[in-house]
Parts: structure tokens; sequence; C-alpha cells
């Protein structure tokens, strides 16, 4: 949907991921309808392991999300590197605290993955990339009837197969 670059919030004088829509969707009112709502859904949820999303805007008709940077790599990394079954267990705590936290405000994530797990530093994390999530209470939704969202090595069978889900489809991807 967008692609993320390291940039500078020259007015609090910090490092910002910001996601830019791709051009080729703009004109697409799903897609930005979709870019919207990752902002919204993400800007709500408060928690020391979810994402803070900063900034919503337009700039030269192109929309942008500013959120916060994580320069100490994501869980893909951490993996390939080799984890102790203490590390392990210590940041699959965190990730289902945040999970927690996701699925009480009513929303259901649809994207775990390791990638999807950014470190502040070494010990503290935060899920990100909302732009798949949907809140339970969204009966309209922006999915359409037979597709799916999400990264297929991680779903859960039931996001596979375009059925309904719940909390437990990301507790499968966990």
């Amino acid at each position: 949907m967008g692609v993320v670059y390291l940039a500078t919030d020259t007015r609090l004088k910090r490092d910002v991921a910001l996601k830019v829509l791709h051009e080729q969707f703009t004109a697409d009112t799903d897609y930005v309808e979709r870019f919207l709502q990752e902002y919204e859904i993400a800007h709500r949820l408060h928690h020391s392991s979810i994402v803070r999303c900063h900034e919503l805007g337009v700039a030269d008709d192109h929309a942008y999300l500013a959120m916060e940077y994580f320069g100490a790599g994501d869980l893909r990394d951490r993996l390939r590197e080799g984890l102790t079954p203490v590390q392990a267990l210590k940041i699959f705590a965190q990730i289902a605290r945040a999970l927690g936290a996701i699925h009480e405000a009513g929303v259901i994530h649809r994207d775990l993955k390791p990638h999807n797990i950014m470190f502040r530093d070494q010990n503290h994390l935060a899920i990100v990339d909302f732009g798949g999530a949907k809140s339970v209470d969204d009966k309209v939704g922006l999915t359409k009837v037979g597709h799916v969202v999400g990264t297929p090595n991680f779903m859960s069978p039931e996001q596979v197969m375009g059925k309904p889900l719940d909390a437990r489809s990301d507790l499968y991807s966990l």
C-alpha cells in the first residue's frame, strides 16, 4: 500500500517513520480509506507495546502517516540471529499483552508476523502496521467478499478461507 521512509520531525526534533501511500492507490477510495483507517485504529490504541502514530496528513497530493521510528530492528532479524528460550518467552509475553490491549479495544490486527514486530531497544518491542486491521464492530468493512488480508504463512485457517475472524486468528498468528 505504501513505502516507509526514515524522516525527521523538524518541530519536535525526532526521527519518525513516514509511511506514504503509493501514488497508484491515491485515486482508489478503498485504498485511501484503508490508509485512513490504519491511522485511526493505531492512534486510538494506547499500550507500551503498540506503535505510536503521530500524524496523518497530505502534502503535494501524497497521503502520509508519521509514526514512531524503531531503530533496533524487527523480530525477523532477531529470529535469524537466534533466541534463547528465555528471550523467546519474554518476547512472546510482550506480544501477547499487546494483543490483549488490541483485542480489548475491539480490533483484530490480521497481519501479525515477525516483520510487524519492531524493537525500540534490546528489550522493548511494539506491534506495527495496522493497515490490515479491522474493528470488530465494523460491519461494513473494506475487505471485499472472497478477498483476504494478511500474509499467508502467518494466517489462521479461517483467515485463509475468507471466513469471519475474531481475536483467535491473531493468537494463531502469534
